[in-house]
């Protein structure tokens, strides 16, 4: 015979402790893991993402070593109550005096309790219990409508716990309807199955019935002209699939394997959002992705928690890099970066870090054809950071994932010590060993004023004359302004480049400041900045690269010539 558990004991009970605290890669790399951290693993195709998943499903069963993740470890409260919890969650039946524990997917015996709670390598008999292993290729299967059970019969099929749970129901319709703009309910009236159906469930006064039986053939008969779920696209029942699983929350762990599949860039952005938002504070998840738009979801909601872990390999060698939550929520924190598409680069070969948008869409059009001309594709990804000052910060959550980068300041960024300091420091470089040659370079480009604050005071009373008590005219503000902000070489050496710094100790100083830079992926903009690329092209920023495209269509021409000997120099494209 089986008790069933009703809905208010069940939440009268406290989940107990039960989660998987480290992690061990076949490189010895071991990675602690909080209780409710969302893991994402990226990286380009064929690395290991999905078998992470898979190795940590099998260990977790057993003392099995896995392929890419070794070993794992799990912590568990030996003061938990895993008997009242069991009964709040399961079904029982006797069998040879021993408590029999049935639910979804599970049947677990008595005695295997003190068994589970001792041992702390893996989860055994209760793997089913504590944790979701939602595969790409069963997703979709979900939302096929599972036979009717009666009620004292163990669920077998996640829409018969929903079925059975108000709460489970009201969270699912919810989280669905962010994404879709509709409802999604159980059909328990349909007959041998319980399809789930799309739209609004009909309001009590809306049906008009004689007694109690009359209504529920009245309801039945009305829901029967529902959509239902599993004649839906793929994209909506893989998304319908996610769901069903989280909305049942005895379940401590999550793996999800690209549960963006199917769905476009705002469904997967709203997904993210939604599995973050739909993870108490004692589950964790651990997530297989191709999607930044996933990623972007889970950091809008919740960046404290999301851990990301990079990746790559050699062979059959795997290495990993940890993108922690502290480095996680300084780069979410800047409004420009969290906005950009830096977090692109986890799926990229490598990531060219420019300072402006125009930067990126030059470059990576001469970089494109540079690899078509060589029969190639494009790896690379071309990210702008708003800017010099945010160039460092941006490196330094790159090398945090062990991504390649290259870095494409303009030359005025040597203007700033501790800009080009911070940049340089953060790329691997060692600032000291370039602060004599500095020195010398600064020292030899100075303000071509020298005059006194006297003196100062006495040309701009001279540029003022007798207009003293009148509106000044655009032109005389213009060129007061130029007497108190002295002109800089630095102005002349931006529109030049390195043409324009002085001969004799600066230029060497130079040489040996940009030699050492490449060496750790810095690579300065020979000519100043962009435009000076091709002078010959009006307006600045992106009218320029417009005007540039506009007045010079073939790529091949030699006015190019300069911009693709300093593409080919950062040694991310093959010469043709």
């Amino acid at each position: 015979m089986f008790d069933a558990v009703d809905e208010k004991q069940q939440h009268q009970v406290s989940h107990p402790d039960v989660y998987i605290s480290e992690l061990t890669f076949n490189n010895a790399v071991s990675i602690p893991i909080k209780q409710d951290d969302i893991v994402v693993f990226v990286g380009s195709n064929n690395v290991g993402k999905s078998q992470c998943l898979r190795d940590i499903w099998n260990i977790s069963k057993d003392f099995s070593q896995g392929i890419v993740v070794n070993n794992i470890s799990v912590f568990k409260d030996a003061k938990s109550d895993l008997k009242s919890y069991m009964s709040s969650i399961a079904t029982f039946k006797r069998q040879n005096n021993v408590n029999v524990y049935l639910g979804l997917n599970f049947s677990i015996g008595e005695s295997l309790f003190r068994t589970f709670l001792q041992n702390i390598k893996c989860y055994s008999a209760f793997r089913e219990v504590f944790i979701c292993f939602l595969k790409t290729d069963n997703r979709l299967s979900v939302c096929t409508p599972p036979e009717i059970i009666d009620r004292t019969t163990p669920p077998t099929h996640p829409i018969h716990v929903i079925s059975r749970n108000a709460s489970f129901r009201k969270k699912i319709t919810a989280y669905f309807a962010k994404a879709f703009n509709c409802s999604i309910f159980p059909n328990t009236q349909h007959g041998k199955t319980i399809p789930l159906c799309l739209g609004e469930i009909p309001e009590m006064n809306e049906i008009s019935a004689d007694d109690a039986q009359d209504f529920v053939e009245k309801y039945a008969q009305q829901l029967e002209q529902y959509p239902v779920l599993h004649d839906q696209g793929d994209g909506m029942r893989s998304f319908s699939g996610i769901l069903l699983y989280l909305s049942v929350d005895h379940f401590r762990t999550f793996l999800m394997d690209e549960p963006e599949a199917f769905l476009h860039p705002p469904q997967a952005v709203i997904m993210g959002r939604i599995i973050a938002e739909s993870l108490s504070n004692n589950q964790q998840a651990f997530i297989s992705t191709h999607s930044q738009h996933l990623i972007k979801g889970l950091l809008a909601e919740a960046p404290e928690r999301v851990k990301i872990i990079r990746i790559t390999r050699n062979g059959n060698h795997n290495n990993v890099s940890v993108l922690d939550n502290a480095k996680i929520r300084e780069l979410w924190s800047d409004p420009l970066l969290k906005h950009s598409e830096i977090m692109d680069g986890m799926f990229y070969n490598n990531v060219v870090v420019c300072e402006s948008d125009a930067d990126c869409r030059f470059y990576s059009i001469i970089n494109s054809f540079l690899k078509e001309k060589n029969n190639s594709y494009p790896e690379s990804l071309f990210v702008h950071c708003g800017g010099k000052h945010r160039m460092a910060k941006v490196v330094a959550a790159l090398k945090s994932l062990n991504i390649e980068f290259k870095v494409i300041p303009d030359i005025d960024i040597l203007n700033e010590e501790c800009v080009i300091c911070d940049l340089v420091k953060e790329s691997g470089g060692d600032w000291e060993s370039l602060r004599s040659s500095y020195r010398i370079l600064i020292s030899n480009i100075e303000n071509v004023s020298n005059l006194s604050g006297k003196q100062i005071i006495e040309k701009i009373r001279e540029e003022i004359g007798s207009e003293d008590n009148d509106p000044l005219p655009k032109e005389k503000l213009k060129k007061i302004q130029k007497i108190a902000v002295p002109k800089s070489r630095w102005d002349g050496i931006k529109h030049a480049g390195i043409a324009g710094v002085p001969r004799g100790q600066a230029y060497e100083a130079l040489s040996t400041i940009l030699s050492e830079l490449e060496k750790i992926n810095i690579f300065i903009v020979p000519c100043g900045e962009l435009e000076c690329f091709v002078k010959s092209a009006s307006g600045h920023g992106p009218e320029w690269v417009n005007n540039v495209l506009e007045k010079y269509p073939d790529l091949d021409d030699s006015v190019f010539n300069s911009v693709k000997e300093f593409i080919l120099s950062w040694k991310i494209t093959a010469i043709p």
